[in-house]
């Protein structure tokens, strides 16, 4: 199974939201479930100054994107889950799964 964790805003960037989706990954990936972090390359007050690709814990990638709505690799993904959900530009990436149908046709997969 392939899980995208979409996020403005991941480590090194401290909160609530960046600690979540960390401990999201770490625990998927203990779990053999090829898990991906697509977010920006901005902190909180610069932007595109993070590295484009790193490993993190061992086995999570994290893709940094100047424009991280943008990515167009969805239809990879069984799971695409967006974190601090706001109308723009998480509506994109909402739509852009809706439209590729992983919603509406595709079984749920099994998690355990």
């Amino acid at each position: 199974m392939k899980v995208a964790l979409i996020t403005k805003y991941f480590l090194p960037v401290k909160g609530g939201i960046e600690n979540h989706c960390a401990n999201l990954a770490i625990y998927l990936h203990k779990l053999g479930i090829d898990v991906e972090i697509h977010t920006s390359r901005d902190n909180l007050t610069e932007r595109n100054i993070l590295p484009t690709f790193e490993v993190f814990n061992s086995g999570v990638k994290v893709y940094r994107h100047s424009r991280f709505w943008k990515f167009s690799d969805i239809e990879k993904f069984d799971i695409v889950h967006l974190h601090n959900f706001n109308i723009f530009p998480h509506m994109l990436i909402f739509l852009k799964v809706i439209i590729q149908r992983k919603i509406l046709n595709k079984k749920p997969p099994q998690l355990l």
